[in-house]
């Protein structure tokens, strides 16, 4: 607790130093490279904190089966590993003093290893954080409905007085989900570097294989994963909300985005920008002159038990393939407010994340290749409801 609390403070540090140079202008070149530089470690922070909070939420899997090679794990759990690395062995080791339920089939090396991956998907990006989630077993199509009856009310009648009630049926919708295959591409390690001791097989799950399927998650809330796949872009509700200028946005454009999001979706409302944005936003004041963006831990509106940053008391989340204001462009919906599990599900296939270790394809070159594979879809959970708006956008002038 006290290493993330630790690094949460030197990030805090740093944005409320980035956040004072915005607000002072006067931004010289110096003083400019000196901001970004701010923004730059704090954002590497970000990261680092996300890895510790992912460890201290399942801290038992996180030593034991996320890093097997640590010095107090088990020499059975080590050499285990260390023979799949090398030769492709699989070696039945039963789960004897490991969390329950850790292993697949009783197996150290599954195929399958969602269970650790699953976890670590959140480190590279932040919306997945706040999308709604599901595991399914399988990939096969399933049937998606919602409901609206939010313009139904009851209706006055008359004391012993016979009525015929109106039919005030709710409208129904429904939608299906499938899921597609996706694939890492292909990562070759030489065998120079396998047999080197330094060399693990959880460095390369954790920091490549990982990392990009987090980062392929992230950028698909965001873009989709092609017209025909089953991974479709979040799609928030672009109500009147327009930015009064090109570039940027105002105090009384945030203002209004949130006056904007039914109140039913304000409490668990979030804003979603990308780092461009937020150091235009650190700059932006009240009436008052107070900012709007407070530091993640700072101030009485901030978010309730610190370390995000927030504004009007909501937290705010990154994710870089969100589109920045541009000069001249417009319809940009380069920040996002409401509450993103009720817009959005994000549908993983339990155990379909798998890891290939290929041995003879690249045995002339003297290098071993391992690629993974796994499943995953997507959908509004609204889709088809034009009257739903869980989530809003901001959108920019031309």
């Amino acid at each position: 607790m006290s290493n993330i609390n630790t690094l949460v403070e030197k990030r805090n540090q740093l944005m409320s130093e980035a956040q004072r140079f915005a607000l002072e202008g006067n931004m010289t070149e110096e003083r400019k490279a000196t901001f970004n530089k701010f923004l730059a470690d704090a954002e590497a922070l970000e990261t680092l904190i996300a890895r510790e909070q992912e460890a201290r939420v399942s801290p038992a899997t996180a030593r034991e089966i996320t890093n097997p090679l640590a010095p107090d794990a088990k020499s059975e759990l080590r050499d285990a590993l260390t023979a799949y690395a090398k030769t492709g062995e699989k070696r039945s080791i039963t789960t004897t003093g490991l969390p329950s339920g850790s292993i697949n089939g009783g197996l150290l090396i599954p195929q399958t290893i969602d269970s650790k991956l699953f976890n670590l998907e959140k480190m590279p990006g932040q919306l997945l954080s706040v999308v709604r989630v599901l595991k399914t077993d399988t990939g096969n199509q399933i049937k998606v409905a919602s409901v609206d009856d939010t313009a139904n009310l009851f209706s006055v009648v008359g004391e012993s007085v016979q009525v015929t009630p109106d039919q005030n049926d709710p409208s129904i919708y429904g939608q299906f989900s499938q899921t597609d295959v996706m694939q890492s591409g292909l990562i070759t390690v030489s065998r120079a570097e396998i047999q080197d001791a330094n060399w693990s097989i959880d460095n390369l799950l954790d920091g490549l294989v990982a990392t990009r399927w987090a980062r392929s998650l992230e950028k698909f809330i965001v873009t989709g994963n092609g017209s025909g796949n089953n991974i479709v872009a979040l799609a928030p509700a672009v109500v009147s909300t327009t930015t009064a200028s090109a570039t940027a946005p105002s105090f009384s454009d945030y203002s209004q985005l949130y006056a904007q999001l039914e109140p039913a979706y304000q409490v668990n409302g979030v804003f979603a920008m990308n780092s461009a944005t937020k150091a235009e936003t650190m700059s932006i004041t009240d009436s008052y002159g107070r900012p709007i963006f407070l530091v993640g831990g700072s101030g009485q509106s901030s978010v309730q038990g610190g370390g995000f940053d927030s504004i009007f008391g909501k937290r705010v989340v990154y994710n870089q393939y969100l589109p920045s204001y541009a000069a001249g462009t417009a319809g940009q919906n380069a920040v996002l407010f409401g509450d993103f599990a009720a817009q959005y599900t994000m549908r993983v296939v339990t155990g379909s994340y798998e890891l290939l270790r290929l041995n003879e394809r690249f045995a002339d070159q003297g290098l071993v290749g391992f690629i993974a594979y796994g499943r995953a879809g997507s959908y509004n959970n609204f889709n088809g409801n034009s009257n739903a708006k869980p989530v809003i956008a901001l959108t920019s002038h031309s």
